[in-house]
């Protein structure tokens, strides 16, 4: 989205133009920060294939705690990608969205 208001602001616009797309990623980056995906709940709600009922309820203690310990891992994954992913595209989408316009400008935007 950065690059995009850039390149916007260079062909089709003017130099204030380049920081709207850094202001787009910095929403989407939010948007998906703030989005809940539910993965470990998912794990733990997990359906028994033989009985059809839930694990979490029905299973053995040793059960219970594997199931735990497969959600419990899978919302570290997941966070830990997302940590990457968001710090990268707020402080690129935050950046642009300070100085795109000098960097159209750089590029050639009209003033």
């Amino acid at each position: 989205m950065s690059i995009g208001g850039i390149a916007y602001a260079v062909y089709f616009g003017v130099a204030a133009d380049g920081p709207r797309g850094g202001a787009i990623a910095v929403a989407i980056s939010f948007a998906a920060l703030f989005a809940a995906r539910g993965t470990p709940q998912k794990v733990i709600e997990m359906t028994d294939p033989a009985t059809g009922g839930n694990v979490g309820e029905e299973g053995t203690p040793e059960t219970k705690i594997e199931l735990l310990v497969t959600a419990l891992s899978t919302m570290i994954d997941s966070q830990r990608l997302e940590k990457k992913y968001l710090t990268w595209t707020t402080v690129m989408g935050t950046l642009v969205w300070g100085f795109g316009d000098q960097i159209a400008r750089w590029f050639g935007a009209p003033i």
